[in-house]
């Protein structure tokens, strides 16, 4: 999405909630060039620590995945 000079491009972040069936949700969305990723997730299903790790193990992912690019 082109920008007026000296305008601040446009971003887009998607609220995303968990359900009985979903309590672990992701969401993926795209504006322009950037890509945004949320993770929304139950306490009551999930411990912290073991989203964290979830969130770890993910982030690593994508660092590899820069081999291939």
């Amino acid at each position: 999405w082109p920008q007026p000079s000296g305008q601040v491009p446009m971003d887009y972040f998607r609220g995303i909630s968990t359900g009985p069936v979903t309590p672990c949700v992701w969401s993926i969305t795209t504006a322009g060039e950037a890509v945004n990723i949320g993770m929304t997730f139950r306490s009551t299903v999930f411990s912290t620590q073991a989203i964290a790790r979830v969130k770890s193990d993910f982030l690593e992912m994508l660092s590899s995945l820069k081999h291939y690019a």
